[in-house]
């Protein structure tokens, strides 16, 4: 049971945590229509970005508009652009959608973190995870709080993506589960044996 805590309680900060990153490659071009087709493509990505950066911006603002967090507007346009780089415009999008506060994580790191994650489990199910789980986007690729790619993180998305609709009450069920040892120690009356017995 302590590891099942522990295990828990570490999740749970990773949750409440900020900050990721990711790589994104670009192809080169290989002939002229080929070069028009992609041109063509990258006016309708950067209409398809500006629409994407006003939409996520309203998402933020709205949330977050007038809260000491907001690091301005233009730090947060920054912060969508370059998510926009590593992830796509949409999966950037969906992933502000499930939780706007992504937009104050440190953009440095999105690249790094993504391609850890990328290293362990694809490009594909490491977007999925991401954008089932965006709290992910605070981790750190080095330090002391290095994110490490484990199997962890993509069970954790699963259960975060399957628990949000509950929100905040779920969360303080779960709190409450967990804190019972503690209550137990300091006010000594055996609250799991008379619950569970």
């Amino acid at each position: 049971m302590p590891k099942l805590t522990s295990f828990l309680a570490i999740n749970l900060l990773v949750i409440f945590s900020l900050d990721v990153a990711a790589f994104a490659p670009t192809q080169p071009f290989l002939s002229t229509s080929r070069h028009q087709a992609r041109t063509s493509n990258h006016v309708n990505s950067m209409v398809n970005n500006k629409e994407a950066t006003a939409e996520a911006l309203d998402l933020y603002l709205s949330k977050y508009g007038d809260k000491a967090c907001n690091p301005g507007e233009a730090a947060v346009k920054r912060t969508f652009s370059e998510m926009c780089k590593v992830y796509g415009a949409d999966n950037a999008l969906d992933m502000v959608n499930t939780w706007p506060r992504c937009l104050n994580c440190d953009s440095t790191e999105f690249a790094p973190v993504f391609k850890i994650y990328v290293d362990k489990f694809g490009e594909e199910e490491t977007l999925g995870m991401l954008k089932r789980n965006p709290n992910l986007l605070g981790c750190r690729a080095e330090g002391p709080n290095a994110v490490k790619a484990g199997d962890d993180a993509m069970y954790m998305s699963y259960f975060i993506a399957f628990t949000r609709p509950a929100g905040p009450f779920l969360l303080a069920s779960l709190f409450g589960l967990l804190s019972l040892p503690v209550v137990e120690g300091i006010t000594g009356i055996p609250i799991r044996a008379n619950l569970f017995h």
